[in-house]
């Protein structure tokens, strides 16, 4: 088996991994040369991702987004809220801000915009931003919600089609979820402008060394990358390349972590005939006590309190469960 991104010979590190839903398995295979981790069979699952989307409220992991969908139409500030809730918003939304300072306005295109809120989030901001999604669902979605900021294509095909270019291309955990990686770049490097930026945001291979898969389980993850990995992808494009410092982040938002527990799942959180496996649910009133958390600034504290009976660590440095690459045009 020859990596499926830089054609370099791979090792099988794991056969019969289990997926996402109950009765899949996968092949994990890892580059001896880009160290980028996939599966075998390669391909997504439309089905699949429908069953989570239904279910999006009480899925862990999911969940979130959905409470993000919700709130950024509410708080004074869409990005502030996002880029304090997650990494790869904050990489993202911390480097257009300096870049807007520095060279001003630009045009931005978010490819996978989904639900829609991190658009509108950088929309609200002032940024002039498009989304672009493969699912007519999300886009009608998204433009109910946020207005008429969303259009529907396939990427491949905007690309030879359309001559319009963006001077940024935010990919935000989008990388991950597709087969074929050299063909989404190729495509929206079709759509970049000269000197133009690729921002791309996936979870980090590099903090996990020794696990098989720490990731999402296929096939709704279908890699998992490090940064030699883009490393390799930069110099396959002709591109240069940087990452994020994550430093900034940590010391501004707490976050902690327990390593320990960042290992293999036997199982994702769909059973073989759609039904969930695990589920979150929210009371009403641990919906509250988030809300009063949130008002008074007091989520910090009962996180650390949480997390120090719980054994966990903060998170610190540069580096993270994302990374956040920038790809550009030399």
């Amino acid at each position: 088996m020859t990596c499926k991104l830089c054609n370099h010979e791979t090792r099988l590190v794991q056969a019969g991994l289990a997926g996402y839903q109950l009765g899949q398995t996968f092949d994990v295979y890892e580059c001896m040369s880009c160290q980028a981790s996939f599966v075998m069979p390669l391909a997504s699952d439309e089905h699949l991702y429908q069953l989570i989307y239904q279910n999006i409220a009480h899925i862990p992991g999911y969940c979130r987004y959905r409470d993000h969908y919700n709130r950024v139409a509410k708080v004074r500030s869409p990005l502030d809220y996002l880029c304090s809730q997650e990494e790869s918003y904050w990489a993202v939304g911390s480097y257009l801000r300096q870049k807007r300072a520095r060279d001003g306005q630009f045009s931005i295109l978010e490819i996978g915009s989904g639900m829609g809120y991190f658009t509108f989030a950088l929309a609200t901001e002032g940024f002039q931003v498009r989304g672009i999604d493969i699912a007519n669902e999300a886009v009608v979605a998204a433009t109910a919600r946020f207005g008429d900021l969303f259009f529907c294509a396939d990427l491949a095909k905007l690309a030879q089609e359309s001559q319009q270019q963006f001077d940024v291309i935010v990919m935000n955990q989008l990388i991950e979820h597709v087969p074929d990686i050299n063909g989404l770049l190729q495509s929206a490097l079709q759509l970049l402008a000269p000197h133009g930026e690729l921002l791309i945001t996936t979870p980090n291979k590099g903090l996990l060394p020794n696990v098989v898969w720490g990731t999402e389980m296929p096939p709704v993850h279908l890699w998992w990358l490090a940064e030699a990995t883009f490393a390799s992808l930069a110099e396959r494009f002709g591109l240069s390349l940087d990452f994020v410092d994550f430093s900034d982040f940590y010391r501004e938002n707490y976050r902690s972590y327990d390593l320990s527990t960042q290992a293999d799942v036997p199982h994702g959180f769909i059973g073989a005939d759609g039904e969930l496996l695990a589920s979150v649910k929210v009371s009403s009133w641990r919906e509250k006590f988030r809300e009063v958390t949130d008002l008074y600034h007091m989520k910090p504290t009962y996180r650390r309190l949480r997390d120090v009976l719980q054994g966990k660590k903060r998170w610190q440095g540069s580096l993270g469960p994302d990374l956040c690459a920038i790809l550009r045009r030399s």
